[in-house]
C-alpha cells in the first residue's frame, strides 16, 4: 500500500510539474534537443527592477549582439506585462545556440543562461520566481545530466568579475531547494 502511495504521488507530482511548465513557460514548444553541449546552468539577475525577454532582447541588440537577448531563459517578476514566475524562452534556446551571458566564451558555449528579473542587491527573488527556477533547473538537469556542482551564479564563474545574481540570492539555498524538490518528486521507495 505504501509503495502504491509513493507511485501515485510520483505521477501526480509529475503531472503537476508538466502542467506548471505548460502554464508558465512561454514558448515551451522549443525543443529540448538531444545535444550533449549543455554542461552548466548559470543564474543571473537582470539588475533592473522591471523587465522581460523583449526588453532585454532590444537592449542587447542595441549593444551589438546580433543574436539578441544574451540569455536562454528569462523568469519574470510580474512587471512589464509578464507574470510573476513566468518563464520566457529566448530564440537562443529555440535555435540551440550559445549564450552571450558571460564574458568567458567557454561558458557561453556550454552554459545555459537563466536570468531572473530583478536587482537582488536590493530585493530578493519572488517566491514564484524561485519556484519556476527550481522547476526549470530540475527539467534541464534531468534532460542534460547537469551535475549540481555545475549550477553556478554568474559571479561564481572563474574570471567573471561581478556579484551577479546579487547579494540577496543565495546559490546554496537555491541548490538546497532544488535537491529537496528532486527528492520529493522522484521518491518511489519505502
Amino acid at each position: 500500500m505504501k509503495k502504491q502511495f509513493y507511485f501515485v504521488s510520483f505521477f501526480l507530482g509529475l503531472l503537476v510539474h508538466i502542467a506548471f511548465l505548460f502554464f508558465f513557460v512561454d514558448g515551451l514548444q522549443a525543443e529540448f534537443s538531444k545535444s550533449s553541449r549543455w554542461r552548466y546552468i548559470v543564474i543571473h539577475h537582470s539588475g533592473t527592477r522591471i523587465g522581460n525577454l523583449q526588453i532585454f532582447d532590444n537592449y542587447h541588440r542595441r549593444r551589438g549582439m546580433k543574436n539578441g537577448a544574451a540569455y536562454h531563459f528569462v523568469i519574470g517578476n510580474g512587471t512589464a506585462d509578464k507574470g510573476d514566475g513566468q518563464i520566457e524562452v529566448s530564440s537562443r534556446w529555440k535555435r540551440q545556440i550559445e549564450g552571450g551571458h558571460c564574458r568567458q566564451r567557454w561558458v557561453n558555449k556550454i552554459g545555459i543562461g537563466i536570468c531572473l528579473v530583478g536587482n537582488f542587491d536590493h530585493t530578493r527573488p519572488t517566491r514564484k520566481q524561485m519556484h519556476s527556477l527550481v522547476s526549470l533547473c530540475k527539467l534541464l538537469r534531468s534532460r542534460y545530466y547537469i551535475p549540481l556542482s555545475n549550477i553556478k551564479g554568474h559571479g561564481h564563474i572563474k574570471g567573471e568579475k561581478t556579484n551577479c545574481p546579487g547579494k540577496n540570492f543565495s546559490i546554496q539555498e537555491f541548490k538546497k531547494m532544488l535537491v529537496e524538490e528532486e527528492q520529493r518528486t522522484f521518491k518511489i521507495s519505502d
